[in-house]
């Protein structure tokens, strides 16, 4: 919950205390009057709270992101565009690196833009776009409308359950040197052929080996993603993509 959400909550109780403790010793006018802001602040926080406290990505990050109607982008690219328009629209890369992956050789570029916002792109030997990656690392919060009805930085596990709910694919997985367990749950991308959408959580760091262990049994073994629920309900993925179906 956001503290707007927080805010408005507090605001319902009080509200509801107000109502409980007036008794006879209010008018009929003043009761309808109190019951009728109960309602308004209750719809505000089924709304995700005042619109006031939801903070916005600065401009030159919300024109990266603006949709073409013609096509599904994700920062204004997609699987099938090529580098060299990622840096045309990105400038220079900060970083790249590359790996091996069934055979196949993949690159990887990077660009830090502002707002802690990172874009992550996987290519083809040839410069072909495969997957289209935002990363954002958590200091700012951020609402930025993209494709499918996302808004990054305002999504969580749970809302992301809600707008696709069974269509979503659910791994367990350890990533990286550093070997952290990650999840990342993949739902393919209404409307768009051979193109998919992937949402990247870290669990908590506090569980055990063990524990992570028995939830990726459940998970992988049992197909059974619900464990998760605990642990990454309130949790921002820090990887959403766009990427192709091979």
């Amino acid at each position: 919950m956001s503290f707007g959400q927080y805010r408005v909550s507090a605001g319902v109780a009080l509200l509801v205390l107000a109502l409980a403790s007036c008794g006879g010793s209010a008018s009929q006018e003043e009761m309808e009057l109190l019951r009728q802001e109960v309602e308004r602040l209750r719809a505000k926080v089924e709304q995700g709270g005042e619109e006031n406290d939801a903070a916005t990505a600065p401009p030159a990050i919300l024109a990266l992101f603006e949709q073409d109607a013609t096509r599904s982008t994700l920062a204004g690219l997609q699987p099938g565009d090529t580098l060299a328009q990622a840096r045309e629209r990105f400038g220079l890369e900060t970083r790249s690196r590359s790996w091996t992956s069934d055979g196949r050789p993949i690159f990887q570029y990077e660009w830090e833009l502002e707002a802690g916002v990172l874009i992550r792109l996987n290519a083809d030997g040839d410069g072909r776009l495969e997957k289209v990656g935002v990363a954002l690392d958590g200091t700012q919060a951020l609402n930025i409308p993209t494709l499918a009805g996302l808004r990054l930085g305002q999504e969580t596990f749970a809302s992301v359950r809600e707008k696709f709910g069974a269509t979503l694919e659910t791994d367990l997985q350890l990533w990286g040197a550093q070997g952290l367990y990650t999840v990342a749950q993949r739902t393919p991308l209404a409307g768009a052929a051979n193109r998919r959408l992937e949402f990247v959580y870290q669990m908590p760091e506090e569980l055990s080996r063990a524990q992570l262990e028995q939830i990726g049994l459940e998970v992988q073994r049992n197909r059974n993603p619900a464990v998760l629920e605990p642990h990454l309900r309130d949790r921002t993925p820090f990887l959403v993509a766009l990427e192709a179906v091979r």
